[in-house]
């Protein structure tokens, strides 16, 4: 890196923003538009750029936890967990508005101000140098995020003072959570997951309407009990929440594309009248273990496995109270075990929906 060209390019930064000006920069989530955030003509431009309603905020990038209180009113020791835990980082946190904070930084119906503090060097140096930032996502309200600065450049070069010469860190927004009542409730999903939250707060949070859930269910070879807890979980999800849900499985060590299990088979099809005849087996992939919210596994093995991957607060497993009980595998067996496994998958799924459907309960 050169470090004399990265320190002239962050001067230029802050002497525009000093000036009240709009830059472009990269983020630790997608390529941002940011103004200081006493700047009400810089948010102006901006709301122009973006061709946005001013019927909706922007969010501000702070760089020290301890300026939460500038802006928000409320700072309780359960918040106070989130900015300790997972701030800096990709988490935006909406707070109730203090009263002397300008009205352009406050939603005008929720009385929210919407506060993070990035992990990423730039614009933390910046917040630094020049003061908390107004920050919005590089694009046209309602298009996808950009997070490329040659994109940038080509799409809105000309109507910012500056764009940052960097790309972004992500090619997705931040993770969006009301804090300003409770229980807290997921506005947006993002890098920071439902899991990882829930670990932090000790209790589980609501989620949006339009949120969906992945939930992954992994066994050994994606035969018998991962397929048998997918067919079940999709037999006991009540209906309302059909839509919400996404529901996979696959197999830690197995042959991608293999049949399905014939007596598991037979059991979803006789005992929850489910059918997964379509269904061929995976091999756990990382993109599988990105994708999901939520990893239920049937034996210790499995946990101890994917949590040394890196994915511990979303690994469970699947059978998991005040003890934790494995899935027996029924390979080989005879029908009665499989029947048998099933109704325990069943017991243990049932618990698991009941966390969904509190999640999306109003």
């Amino acid at each position: 890196m050169d470090l004399k060209a990265s320190s002239q390019k962050i001067k230029k930064a802050v002497e525009i923003l000093r000036k009240g000006g709009v830059i472009a920069i990269p983020t630790d989530t997608v390529f941002g538009f940011v103004c200081p955030y006493w700047s009400k003509e810089g948010i102006e431009r901006i709301f122009k750029i973006k061709k946005r309603e001013k019927t909706k905020t922007l969010g501000i990038f702070i760089s020290d936890k301890k300026e939460v209180n500038k802006f928000a009113r409320k700072i309780t020791e359960t918040r106070k967990r989130l900015i300790y835990n997972l701030w800096p980082g990709p988490l935006t946190l909406l707070f109730e508005a203090k009263r002397n904070i300008p009205p352009y930084l406050i939603h005008p119906k929720k009385n929210t101000v919407s506060l993070r503090i990035p992990s990423h060097p730039v614009p933390l140096r910046l917040c630094r140098e020049a003061g908390p930032l107004v920050q919005t996502s590089v694009n046209i309200s309602g298009e996808k995020e950009i997070f490329k600065y040659k994109e940038v450049i080509k799409k809105f070069g000309n109507m910012v003072d500056y764009v940052y010469p960097q790309d972004a860190s992500y090619s997705v927004p931040s993770t969006i959570l009301d804090v300003s009542k409770t229980p807290f409730v997921m506005v947006r999903k993002g890098p920071v997951g439902i899991a990882k939250i829930e670990n932090v707060l000790l209790k589980k949070i609501k989620i949006s309407s339009d949120i969906k859930t992945n939930i992954l269910f992994v066994c050994t070879g994606n035969t018998c009990r991962s397929p048998l807890a997918m067919g079940i979980f999709y037999k006991l999800l009540p209906e309302n929440l059909k839509d919400k849900i996404n529901i996979k499985s696959a197999g830690l060590r197995t042959t991608e594309g293999f049949p399905i299990s014939d007596k598991t088979l037979t059991v979803l099809k006789e005992n929850y009248n489910v059918n997964l005849n379509y269904l061929k087996t995976h091999i756990l992939k990382k993109e599988h273990l990105e994708w999901a919210d939520f990893i239920y596994v049937m034996e210790k093995t499995h946990l101890r496995e994917i949590q040394k991957m890196g994915y511990y607060e979303k690994t469970k497993l699947l059978c998991s109270n005040k003890r934790l009980i494995e899935v027996p595998d029924p390979f080989g067996k005879d029908l009665l075990t499989y029947r048998n496994v099933a109704k325990l998958i069943e017991r243990c799924i049932k618990k698991i929906i009941k966390e969904i459907e509190y999640r999306y309960s109003k």
